[in-house]
């Protein structure tokens, strides 16, 4: 088997360091989402999200990004020309790399390459809605992404992250993007879901509606970029999913706009 010099090959054995840490909350083995929600949050609410612009020193673009304790790091590097083309392209690409930490979960056999695989791909059809592409012909973008702790909601959380970085990187973009994950369990809809409750939803088998959905949208010009979703839902309970997100998605961008002009006002003042 090849050796992968892009991924951070760590033990062959390791441990959370969450086990370290002392709690005096008892944990519920038998927990289920009926009860409510651990992190006291209502269904609808959706957790505090962080963002650093400008994480590495090293990359055209960057962006760190904590969204509760699901916490990333994405890069944006210098353009390069299409390599083994054939012909000619009049609109650039987005190569996405996206891949876990050794550390950023519990267990580290469920780490899956199929996974980093699916999750990239599905990044970078998020963004190719996002992106200039026809200003960039002929011309790569490279973004990479990883996975510092995973506690929900991954998908939502990269594809913000990568737009933060690509308006770092100066990349001509449409809009921000905003992206939100709802999952439904036994037909109740939480927002913004953990790893657990994450969890509990792909492994059951409720008989009502269950299942999860991440949309991604450019409020500027009213466009949903992509919606992806995994389950069974009735139409009725979508359309209202839906608006939903649309809503949670207008707050984190008025968020990341903030973050972004505080930036521009910092280099303004400084130079």
């Amino acid at each position: 088997m090849p050796f992968d010099q892009k991924k951070i090959n760590g033990p062959d054995n390791s441990f959370s360091y969450k086990q370290y840490i002392e709690s005096n909350k008892e944990e519920n083995q038998d927990f289920e989402l009926k009860k409510g929600r651990k992190d006291g949050r209502e269904p609808n609410e959706s957790r505090k999200i962080a963002v650093q612009m400008n994480a590495i020193s090293k990359a055209k673009g960057s962006c760190y990004i904590e969204n509760g304790n699901t916490k990333l790091i994405c890069g944006v590097f210098e353009l390069r020309e299409i390599s083994r083309s054939t012909r000619y392209n009049d609109k650039g690409q987005l190569y996405c790399d996206f891949k876990y930490a050794p550390f950023s979960r519990d267990n580290r056999k469920s780490l899956n390459e199929n996974d980093e695989k699916l999750i990239s791909n599905s990044i970078k059809t998020a963004l190719e809605s996002v992106v200039c592409l026809h200003e960039f012909p002929n011309y790569q973008i490279d973004i990479f992404i990883m996975v510092l702790e995973d506690d929900g909601s991954i998908l939502s959380t990269a594809i913000m992250a990568a737009g933060v970085a690509f308006i770092d990187a100066c990349i001509p973009c449409f809009d921000i993007p905003a992206s939100s994950t709802i999952a439904f369990y036994d037909g109740k809809a939480l927002v913004d879901p953990t790893a657990e409750e994450e969890e509990i939803v792909n492994t059951s088998n409720p008989q009502n509606n269950h299942g999860t959905i991440t949309l991604t949208s450019l409020n500027s010009i009213d466009q949903v970029a992509q919606i992806l979703f995994t389950g069974y839902i009735e139409p009725s309970i979508l359309k209202e999913a839906k608006r939903q997100l649309l809503e949670n998605n207008k707050i984190h961008e008025k968020y990341l706009k903030k973050v972004i002009s505080m930036k521009i006002v910092k280099e303004n003042r400084e130079s």
